[in-house]
């Protein structure tokens, strides 16, 4: 059986933006980690959105933008 590869490839990710008919150059990744920060930089998305503590985790380094909350993701699209 074939194995999905792993972030940050971004196969999985290309094979989604095909599937929504959107290209990866007008998507934003939204993440936790540094792997995802890459797999939005290997993929050329539009920009890397991180999550901050109120997830657990400390904001990733070289994020566009830190969200706190969900709601915080109008803000940010406004700057799109």
């Amino acid at each position: 059986e074939k194995e999905d590869p792993a972030k940050p490839d971004p196969a999985l990710f290309y094979q989604l933006c095909n599937a929504l008919q959107v290209q990866p150059q007008a998507t934003v990744i939204v993440g936790d980690s540094w792997v995802d920060l890459r797999l939005a930089e290997r993929a050329e998305a539009a920009a890397f959105i991180s999550v901050s503590e109120a997830w657990g985790r400390s904001p990733v380094p070289g994020g566009r933008w830190v969200i706190q909350s969900w709601q915080d993701l109008s803000v940010v699209s406004d700057g799109l």
